[in-house]
C-alpha cells in the first residue's frame, strides 16, 4: 500500500455456471492445434496480482504454442484484484478512491504495458488538485510524534529538493540514491533471459546479486555499510519504509528498503488500479468463479493420463463477525480483510467439484484453507510468514488538518501528508510494536471534493495505523476536540452517532489489511512448484516436471511484495507451465509447435 506522493513509490458466478470451456474459446486458429485432442484445464486460485497475471500470461504463451487451454480463476472476493481495490466516497461511484494499493511507477513493466494494452487512463502527481497552491501546507512532511523534522513543498522527488541536501548533506541523499538505482537495476534483470523464467526464486535473486549481500540484511546495516548517515536514514528513509510496510529500518531487509524509494514517474490508473487486473482477467477469456471457496484438492487424473487434480469448492457466505464493527450507518464501512482473500466462511453446501491439470496457488497457502488428498499431495508445503495487521481508514471532513495537533503555530497550515519516524532515542520496534510513540504510520490528505448532499467542499483523507483509530483521535487531528488522542476508545460506540451529526466527519470508512508480510532479512524463498504433474525435469521443491502439477506465487510476497512483483510472479509462473507443457507434448509425441519460440 503506498502513497502517491514524492517520496515514495511503490458478481459471484454461482460453479454450476461456470464450467471449464463453457464460457471460453480454445485458441484454435493455428494449423498445429490438431494435435491436441483437449484444451489443458488450469485452476487459479486467487484473482490478485498474481492471479490475474498468471491468466493473462498463461493464454499469451499458449497461444503462441499453439495450445489450446482453458482457465478458471477462484477468488473468495466478489471480485478481482485482491489488495487492489476502491470503494465509493459517499457511496458515490463516482468518487472512487483507492483502499489498497494505491501506486506503481515508472518501472513497473508489466503494469505500465497492460495500462497501454487496455487503454487504461493514468494520472500521476500532478493530476492531484491537493498539491496545488489552492490548498494550504506543505506537500509532505515527516513526524517524529513530537517535531515535523523535515517537510517539502512540492511534489518533485526528494533527491531533486535542495532543501533535503541543506539539511541531510549531500552524500547521505546521493548515495542512497545510488543504491536504490542500483538495486532496481539488479531487480529488473529478472524480467529478460537468461534469468526468466525462474524456477527458483532463491537462485535468481542470487544470480542478479541481491542475495545474500542486499537480501539477508537490514535496511539499517546496508545503508551504514554503505555510507549512509544515521540521521538520514532513520528521518527520511525509516519514514518511506514505515508508510510503505508498516516496519523499521532495522528489522526490514535491504531490498525492500531500497524499492520504497523507488518513487519516479508514480501513477495510479483512473477509476483503480484493480482496473487493471480485471482487464488481464477478461483478455485470458477465462472463467471466473468469484465468491467461491476452495475447500479442497484430490489427486487425480489429467489429460493424456498424468497427474491432474479434482478441486472441490462452494459458495462464500457472510463475513465473519471477528471483533469489528459492521457498518453502524451509512456514513460507516468497517470491513476486514486478509490478505488477498476476505475473512469469510463458505456456507457449507454441497462441495462441487472439477477435473484440472494444473494448479496455480495465487494467494499466500496460509490463507487458504485447503484439505488436500493424499496429505502429502505438495512435495513442499510453504512455511507460514507473519502479515502486517493495518488498520486504513477513510474519511471525509470539511476540515484541513490541526497544526496544533503537529505543534504548529495555529495560522502555519499543517502539512498534507504527514509520515512518520521514531525519536532519536527510541528502540525501533519489529513486528507489532513497529509503530511506536508516533501512534500511526501516516495521515495522508488524498483530494478535495464537494459532499453530493450539502454541496460543501471537502477533503479527503487517509490514515494508516496499527491500531483502529478513535473518534477522539480524528477530532483531534482536525482540531475540533480534546483529550488524549489515543488510537483506540473503549466508548467509541456512544461517540459515533455524536460526531457524525456534528458533521466533523461526513463519511468514514474503515478496512483493516493482513497487508503485507513482515519483510525479514532472509536468503530462502518459498519454491514456485510445490507438487509435480508430468514426468520430465527437476523442480526445486522436489519430484519430476511437467506443465502440470501445482504451483505457488506466493513465494515473492517476503521478497518484494507489490503489485508489479506478484505480476512478475504470475508472469513467471505461466512461462514455466506453457514451456513444460510444450517440452513434454514434443518428447511424447514427436510434436512440432508452430510458431513457438521457447528457452
Amino acid at each position: 500500500m503506498r502513497l502517491s506522493n514524492a517520496l515514495l513509490a511503490l458478481t459471484a458466478c454461482k460453479a454450476s455456471k461456470v464450467v471449464a470451456g463453457e464460457e471460453q474459446v480454445p485458441f484454435t486458429d493455428r494449423t498445429n492445434t490438431e494435435h491436441v485432442d483437449a484444451p489443458l484445464n488450469v485452476a487459479i486460485i486467487g484473482a490478485g496480482a498474481a492471479g490475474s497475471s498468471s491468466a493473462y500470461h498463461l493464454a499469451q504463451f499458449a497461444q503462441e504454442a499453439d495450445l489450446s487451454i482453458n482457465i478458471t480463476i477462484f477468488d473468495r472476493n466478489p471480485y478481482i484484484g485482491g489488495r487492489s481495490t476502491t470503494v465509493n466516497v459517499y457511496d458515490d461511484p463516482t468518487e472512487p478512491v483507492e483502499l489498497g494499493a494505491s501506486i506503481f511507477v515508472e518501472t513497473n513493466q508489466i503494469l505500465l504495458n497492460a495500462t497501454r494494452d487496455f487503454n487504461l487512463s493514468t494520472t500521476d502527481d500532478d493530476d492531484d488538485d491537493d498539491n496545488s497552491s489552492s490548498t494550504p501546507g506543505a506537500a509532505l512532511a515527516i513526524w517524529d510524534g513530537n517535531t515535523l523534522l523535515y517537510q517539502q513543498t512540492t511534489t518533485k522527488t526528494w533527491w531533486e529538493n535542495a532543501k533535503l541536501i541543506w539539511k541531510y548533506g549531500l552524500l547521505s541523499p546521493l548515495r542512497t540514491h545510488s543504491l536504490q538505482k542500483s538495486t532496481i537495476t539488479s531487480f529488473l534483470h529478472l524480467y529478460t533471459s537468461p534469468h526468466f523464467p525462474f524456477l527458483s526464486l532463491t537462485h535468481a535473486v542470487e544470480q542478479v546479486g541481491l542475495l545474500p549481500a542486499v537480501t539477508n540484511v537490514s535496511g539499517e546495516e546496508y545503508l551504514q555499510t554503505h555510507g549512509v548517515g544515521k540521521k538520514f536514514a532513520r528521518e527520511v528513509v525509516q519514514a518511506a519504509t514505515r508508510v510503505n510496510y508498516a516496519q523499521n529500518l532495522r528489522w526490514i531487509h535491504g531490498v525492500e528498503a531500497m524499492v520504497c524509494l523507488a518513487a519516479e514517474g508514480a501513477m495510479a490508473v483512473k477509476g483503480g488500479n484493480w482496473r487493471v487486473f480485471d482487464a488481464m482477467v477478461e483478455d485470458a477469456g477465462a472463467g471466473r468463479m468469484l465468491g467461491t471457496e476452495v475447500v479442497g484438492v484430490e489427486e487425480g487424473r489429467g489429460k493424456g493420463g498424468g497427474r491432474g487434480y479434482t478441486v472441490s469448492f462452494c459458495d462464500v457466505g457472510a463475513p465473519v463477525e471477528s471483533g469489528e464493527d459492521s457498518s453502524s450507518s451509512p456514513s460507516e464501512v468497517d470491513e476486514i480483510e486478509e490478505s488477498d482473500s476476505a475473512q469469510i466462511q463458505p456456507q457449507r453446501q454441497q462441495h462441487q467439484t472439477q477435473d484440472f491439470d494444473t494448479i496455480i496457488l495465487a494467494a499466500p497457502y496460509q490463507s487458504l484453507n485447503l484439505t488436500l488428498h493424499p496429505s502429502s499431495l505438495l512435495t513442499h508445503t510453504p512455511s507460514p510468514i507473519p502479515y502486517v495487521h493495518l488498520h486504513v481508514t477513510l474519511f471525509t471532513s470539511p476540515h484541513l488538518l490541526s497544526p496544533t495537533f503537529f505543534n504548529l503555530s495555529p495560522n502555519n497550515p499543517a502539512p498534507k501528508t504527514i509520515l512518520t519516524t521514531l525519536p532519536p532515542h527510541e528502540e525501533p520496534g519489529q513486528g507489532s510494536a513497529s509503530c511506536g510513540s508516533p501512534g500511526f504510520f501516516s495521515i495522508s490528505l488524498i483530494r478535495s471534493l464537494r459532499n453530493p448532499e450539502t454541496g460543501r467542499e471537502e477533503y479527503l483523507y487517509k490514515i494508516f495505523s496499527p491500531e483502529r483509530v478513535s473518534w477522539e483521535f480524528l477530532a483531534r487531528i482536525l482540531g475540533v476536540g480534546e483529550g488524549e488522542g489515543r488510537l483506540d476508545d473503549d466508548d467509541e460506540e456512544d461517540e459515533d452517532e455524536e460526531v457524525l451529526n456534528q458533521g466533523h466527519i461526513t463519511w468514514l470508512y474503515r478496512k483493516l489489511w493482513y497487508s503485507y508480510p513482515y519483510e525479514t532479512p532472509r536468503d530462502v524463498f518459498e519454491p514456485i512448484r510445490l507438487s509435480s504433474g508430468g514426468s520430465s525435469g527437476k523442480e526445486e521443491g522436489g519430484g519430476g516436471g511437467g506443465g502440470g502439477g501445482i504451483w505457488y506465487t506466493g513465494g515473492m510476497e517476503s521478497f518484494i511484495s507489490t503489485m508489479e512483483t506478484n505480476a512478475l510472479m504470475g508472469r513467471n509462473v505461466a512461462r514455466l507451465v506453457v514451456d513444460e507443457w510444450v517440452a513434454d507434448l514434443e518428447r511424447d509425441g514427436g510434436l512440432s509447435f508452430g510458431g513457438w519460440e521457447g528457452k
